[in-house]
């Protein structure tokens, strides 16, 4: 569940909770779910369902790579670019035009991300160097930075789902590790799907679109 003190801060970024509470836009399909408490990957099928079903707007499925644990996500807020998706047990994504720029609920959360320079290079689909900085969460509640260099360039054509998309990768170095990105980016520089990276303890995750 995500911390009290955390959903006041989205509440006050995004202007996303109405009367002081958490906004979700699952809320009334959790008994159907059976997500009152907990989501059993045996609902994931019947949530996507529901969601492209009944919920407007922009539809992803989350993965991540390490438990293989997938939940649909829904947008619930956009502030000048920045899209935040929620799940049916309010784990939240943030995008900054589908780079990844923070996570809340997973548990050491991906606080923030400097993205900027990755975000117009994947969007033009060119080739660019960007100095990124990551900030997470530990368990004690301190916020620790981690900088990276990352270099980004094109590799080839892949159709996903029916969509003509350029892969790209992000090849990423810090003081202490490497990791690579992976970015699947229309003819109109939206990102379709990717593989990004969120922390030495969360791993890799897995964003797929189900509807822009």
């Amino acid at each position: 569940m995500i911390r009290t003190s955390l959903i006041a801060g989205l509440c006050l970024a995004l202007a996303a909770c109405a009367n002081g509470e958490f906004r979700n836009p699952f809320a009334q399909f959790l008994p159907t779910l059976g997500l009152e408490k907990d989501a059993p990957a045996t609902n994931v099928a019947q949530a996507i369902q529901l969601a492209l079903d009944n919920i407007p707007g922009p539809i992803k499925t989350a993965t991540l790579e390490d438990t293989k644990s997938t939940s649909v996500l829904a947008e619930f807020g956009n502030n000048r670019g920045y899209q935040t998706f929620v799940t049916p047990t309010r784990q939240t994504i943030t995008l900054n035009r589908g780079v990844i720029s923070a996570t809340r609920g997973l548990g050491f959360d991906l606080m923030s991300s400097d993205a900027e320079r990755t975000v117009v290079n994947a969007q033009q689909r060119q080739s660019g160097v960007s100095e990124r900085r990551f900030r997470f969460l530990t368990a004690d509640n301190q916020t620790v930075t981690l900088p990276a260099n990352c270099y980004l360039e094109p590799a080839d054509t892949q159709v996903i789902d029916g969509v003509t998309t350029l892969r790209m990768v992000e090849d990423c170095a810090t003081p202490t590790r490497s990791f690579i990105n992976t970015y699947w980016v229309t003819g109109d520089g939206y990102i379709w799907q990717s593989r990004q990276w969120i922390g030495p303890d969360n791993g890799t995750i897995l964003l797929k679109t189900l509807r822009r």
